[in-house]
């Protein structure tokens, strides 16, 4: 019996097999690529469509490792907010397979499917965070990657500002003149809990009543250990000028220590709590604070101009308008009364 003659790269099932060149490594070893398909063609053919795609990287590399890779050689130069914010978006993208998948073969349908995984468990902005990540890391180690994924909406914050009322309130069931100190830089001084634990007794102008906000204090990733560093933006350097009964409450304090407050963002937000539910209000955040002041200053007809220039904001800044720009309930009431008040008729 006569048994067929095998062709040349045929496997044991039939099908033809080809290699075409990948790259070579550190140590001088070519490396290919093989397509399997029922003929010659079919093969060249997938071979084909790889050549014209193909992604130029010189080691196997997974999503997850890349997004690690990026992290890393960007943290000197990134803030720890920005990289604590990072590392949670890795932990996220190792946790889901799509963090195993290798650049080479990685396609939008994997990240869209990993997008949709997110969405029922986390909120848009966190979505919207981790694939900054993904599309910052892409662009480093696979800059020709056309990123084309569906994002969900953004959804509208619900936030309360707190009235002046509420501010008092707040005040009146503080234990401590540092956490009063702390609730009033930022209703009154527009400052962040980081940027109000960072000022020191230097930063103070007593004669002109200002502060210099010039650093802030963060946390160092996921550790328990807080450092003073620049301010998030440089439009957060700026001088705050402050009514003289808050530069009497800091004259009273001890000097001796490095800070202000002698607090780091946790004590401030961890006894701002137990105050805010002692006190009975409507549930709110310390940043809020911030929205009183912008909210206040708004509604007194200041120019959002200035009111970014106090507060630290960008020029023209989207925060601003869509958040800082809150009109406080207390002030709305009045505003609706007195046209109601201006529109009788005879009927």
């Amino acid at each position: 019996m006569i048994m067929a003659r095998k062709k040349k790269n045929e496997l044991p099932s039939g099908n033809i097999r080809i290699q075409v060149y990948d790259y070579t490594d550190d140590n001088g070893k070519k490396h290919y690529k093989s397509f399997t398909g029922s003929t010659k063609s079919e093969a060249q053919a997938l071979a084909t469509e790889w050549k014209n795609h193909r992604r130029e990287l010189k080691e196997a590399l997974s999503l997850s490792t890349a997004c690690a890779k990026y992290i890393e050689m960007k943290a000197s130069v990134l803030s720890p907010y920005t990289v604590t914010g990072y590392q949670t978006a890795l932990h996220r993208i190792q946790k889901h397979p799509v963090g195993k998948i290798d650049l080479k073969v990685l396609k939008n349908i994997d990240l869209q499917r990993f997008v949709s995984d997110l969405s029922p468990k986390i909120s848009p902005k966190s979505i919207r965070n981790t694939m900054g990540l993904i599309s910052a890391a892409l662009g480093v180690f696979l800059p020709k990657f056309d990123l084309n994924v569906t994002l969900p909406a953004k959804t509208k914050p619900s936030l309360y500002t707190p009235s002046a009322y509420d501010v008092q309130v707040l005040l009146d069931h503080c234990k401590t003149q540092e956490l009063k100190l702390a609730i009033l830089f930022a209703a009154v001084g527009t400052m962040r809990r980081g940027e109000a634990c960072a000022v020191t007794f230097a930063d103070v102008d007593y004669k002109n009543r200002i502060v210099n906000v010039n650093k802030t204090m963060v946390k160092i990733g996921n550790t328990s250990e807080w450092i003073v560093r620049q301010p998030k933006t440089y439009d957060s350097y700026r001088r705050v000028r402050l009514p003289q009964y808050i530069i009497d409450m800091i004259k009273g304090l001890d000097q001796s220590r490095e800070t202000v407050l002698g607090l780091t963002p946790d004590q401030v937000y961890d006894r701002f709590s137990v105050a805010l539910k002692h006190s009975g209000l409507t549930p709110f955040r310390y940043h809020d604070l911030r929205h009183y002041a912008a909210s206040k200053m708004h509604a007194d007809g200041i120019p959002d101009r200035y009111i970014e220039a106090i507060g630290g904001w960008k020029p023209g800044s989207t925060v601003l308008k869509r958040v800082y720009e809150n009109v406080i309930d207390a002030e709305m009431e009045k505003i609706e009364e007195a046209f109601a008040e201006k529109n009788q008729f005879c009927v």
